[in-house]
């Protein structure tokens, strides 16, 4: 199964998008039911621009790892993917779901609460935001993400200190 998703991103550097999308097409019915089917094929579109096909990719991705035995890091990968989706489309109230999602799959994740934490700045909910990455970069000082976020926010709110 995974000899498909090689291939295709294979295929994306040397001859191109198209032919990547195209060899994902041909998959067997078993390679396109796993979440990693959607979670390369909404690669490939973001590469290529196409943000709402890329959103849709994610979405199956996400919906499909919550069935069954997935791995969590699956459901994660797909969530976080679609989040930077729903956000570069400007999706902003679909975004704090998805991240709900996420934060429920790896409660304890200083990944997942740095995406949650964006999404709620990015919905102006600046104080749970900041209270988020503040825990973050408490327990992950050399977090740079985190730390950036958190700057950010702290400016938004007028704190200049």
């Amino acid at each position: 199964m995974r000899w498909w998703f090689g291939l295709a991103s294979g295929v994306f550097v040397t001859p191109g998008l198209g032919s990547a999308g195209a060899v994902l097409e041909t998959a067997p019915e078993s390679v396109r039911n796993p979440p990693r089917y959607g979670l390369t094929a909404g690669g490939l579109a973001m590469a290529g621009g196409d943000l709402p096909a890329a959103e849709v990719a994610y979405g199956q991705a996400l919906q499909r790892s919550q069935a069954g035995n997935r791995l969590v890091a699956e459901r994660t990968e797909a969530a976080a993917c679609l989040i930077e989706a729903q956000l570069r489309q400007g999706k902003t109230s679909d975004a704090p779901a998805t991240s709900e999602v996420m934060i429920a799959a790896t409660p304890g994740s200083s990944v997942a609460s740095t995406i949650r934490a964006q999404v709620l700045a990015t919905n102006g909910q600046h104080d749970p935001a900041g209270i988020m990455l503040e825990r973050v970069v408490s327990a992950e000082p050399d977090n740079l993400r985190a730390r950036a976020l958190l700057g950010m926010v702290q400016l938004q709110q007028g704190n200049l200190g």
